[in-house]
């Protein structure tokens, strides 16, 4: 049995889930960031404010590419031969 690299593993698509979880810990680090300003002064918890929203921005785009690019509506070869 050959191995082809075409073929989606069937466990591919729901570990797309990964990346939503990543953004919803990025969402909750942004929040977190918000009870200790006054502890880690308003600068750096801008900066942390901004890098939290940043990835979270970045794992949720990675899940809809994920879950848009390995979601197969026909049959793999049926696809390409219009």
């Amino acid at each position: 049995m050959a191995f082809n690299v075409d073929d989606v593993p069937s466990w591919a698509y729901s570990w797309c889930f990964y990346f939503m979880f990543l953004g919803v810990m990025s969402l909750l680090t942004a929040v977190g960031v918000i009870f200790l300003v006054n502890k880690m002064g308003v600068l750096v918890a801008g900066g942390y404010m901004v890098m939290a929203l940043v990835q979270a921005a970045t794992a949720f785009t990675l899940f809809w590419v994920c879950r848009s690019s390995l979601r197969v509506t026909q049959p793999p070869m049926v696809q390409f031969s219009h």
